[in-house]
């Protein structure tokens, strides 16, 4: 299985991205949550990082967006500028973490978008925020709904990643094969020498939370659900439709996990709008879409 940082920019060393100065809300337990507006116009998009990432794995897409979108990125509790005193690590609480930062924007309606373990936590936050969320984008996550993961499997992922932290060539894979080494090595830049204990106590938690919770919570959220996935693996896309019939995907090729948002991102941008513009939000004049101004009918998957 692939690198759930895949799941991706630093720790309490990073700083502010972009220049934009980061606001803080109050999640359910009282920890402070760190986030950033992009744009004043449009819809709102909610992006939310994965598993050793923090909100400027993000960087790549919010300037962009934000020319059409109003865009919030933000640090989930025990990564980036958020807190870090949680007692207990669950996906449950990373997802009241996303509906704090909604309701301390005060506004009506939101998409919500999560890149790798960020999934979970959108999918938890749609699930409690309910009609406040206009639609659901995963990224690269829940290939198939129905994968569970035992013990060994689990433990084996942990070991790796302890014994191959930072290493080039296994980070390599969560780009492409013939990817530069500047992209193994922003991510190097941006986290720590060694990954706090807590992190591996949360990924335990995501897999626990997977094998059990995972299809529940997908059945609890009422707004439409779409993907954007690599294609190094396939979508399962009926399995998905059981629980939310009317999941679309779309996939982007020749990219590994990270490579995802890191890469073409003008691509994953236009996905995005596509999809965010399927959920009812206006189309930006102008946007190139799937299909549209640029087509790309090599990825343009959506059945």
């Amino acid at each position: 299985m692939r690198r759930l940082a895949l799941l991706v920019l630093a720790l309490s060393m990073a700083t502010p991205s972009m220049g934009v100065v980061a606001q803080t809300a109050l999640s359910a337990d009282g920890l402070p949550i760190a986030y950033e507006r992009h744009g004043t116009k449009g819809p709102v998009l909610i992006l939310v990082h994965g598993w050793t990432n923090n909100r400027s794995f993000w960087d790549p897409h919010a300037e962009a967006l934000a020319r059409d979108f109003q865009v919030v990125t933000l640090d989930l509790a025990g990564f980036g500028e958020s807190d870090k005193g949680r007692a207990t690590w669950t996906m449950e609480g990373f997802g009241r973490d996303v509906a704090a930062v909604v309701e301390a924007l005060e506004v009506d309606r939101v998409f919500l978008v999560g890149f790798s373990m960020g999934g979970a936590a959108v999918l938890e936050a749609a699930a409690l925020l309910e009609d406040q969320v206009a639609g659901v984008v995963l990224v690269d996550v829940f290939h198939d709904v129905n994968e569970r993961y035992d013990q060994a499997t689990i433990d084996t992922f942990v070991e790796r990643e302890q014994r191959l932290w930072h290493d080039m060539d296994y980070l390599r894979e969560d780009f492409a094969p013939d990817a530069p080494d500047t992209l193994p090595q922003r991510y190097i830049d941006n986290t720590p020498p060694q990954p706090p204990s807590y992190w591996f106590d949360i990924i335990r938690s995501y897999f626990a939370w997977r094998n059990t919770q995972l299809t529940r919570t997908i059945a609890q959220v009422t707004a439409p659900i779409a993907a954007i996935n690599a294609e190094y693996r396939p979508t399962e896309i009926e399995a998905f439709r059981r629980y939310a019939p009317s999941f679309q995907v779309r996939t982007m090729p020749g990219v590994g996990h990270l490579g995802v948002i890191w890469m073409n991102t003008d691509d994953f941008d236009g996905f995005l709008r596509e999809l965010i513009s399927s959920m009812g939000a206006p189309q930006p004049i102008g946007a190139e879409l799937c299909g549209r101004a640029r087509p790309l009918p090599s990825v343009c998957v959506s059945s």
